[in-house]
């Protein structure tokens, strides 16, 4: 994706009805990280599988698999600011933080993006009716923080253990990994290597469910 002055550029389908008063995004692609993963996770299938938690796997950075960057995965998702952006979520037992770049405007109390909690309309809402909102979403979809936040332990967040991981394949050799990415159609730049991924896989396949 592009970023220009720190936000995502979006281009979309020229319509003859389009209205630019009334037309509105509802998904972009977006960055997003996976700080201090351990390594043994820096697989493709493994970080596909834990991409698609967030929402559609676009591309991987190719220093990602080959755990180039260290203290991260980096990843393109398309994610629906409709919708609540999750912050986090078990990865066998462990809470994994999932940060989004060049998203700002990020309410805490609602987990969605455009707008912050002083002018939440969910807020609002809740305060007419006498009732008061948590400073955070409830259950296991959290508002992402710009910087690292601090765990809650009293969050319950996506459960996404018990996977299989010694069925990956593991034996990989680079050129096996140079062919995967010769089907794939790269794009490499000096700074970062993505390759676009294949079409979007079911999550539910993958056993991710979130927690009851």
């Amino acid at each position: 994706p592009w970023i220009v002055s720190g936000h995502y550029l979006t281009v979309q389908l020229w319509s003859p009805h389009f209205d630019s008063s009334n037309e509105k995004i509802d998904k972009i692609t977006a960055l997003i990280r996976l700080p201090s993963m351990p390594l043994h996770y820096y697989h493709k299938k493994i970080i596909r599988m834990l991409g698609h938690v967030i929402g559609k796997i676009i591309k991987i950075d190719c220093n990602t698999e080959l755990a180039t960057r260290g203290k991260f995965a980096h990843i393109a998702v398309e994610v629906s600011l409709e919708s609540p952006l999750i912050s986090q979520f078990l990865l066998d037992g462990r809470i994994q933080r999932v940060e989004y770049e060049a998203l700002p405007t990020i309410c805490f109390g609602c987990a969605k993006y455009r707008h912050t909690s002083s002018s939440c309309l969910d807020k609002l809402i809740l305060e007419a009716r006498g009732e008061k909102m948590n400073d955070m979403a409830s259950g296991p979809f959290r508002a992402p923080h710009p910087v690292p936040p601090k765990p809650n332990p009293n969050e319950e967040p996506l459960d996404i253990g018990d996977r299989d991981m010694d069925k990956v394949d593991e034996d990989s050799s680079d050129g096996e990994y140079m062919e995967e990415l010769e089907d794939d159609e790269s794009e490499t730049s000096d700074e970062s290597q993505f390759f676009v991924e294949e079409d979007n896989m079911d999550v539910n396949q993958q056993g991710v469910e979130p927690l009851e």
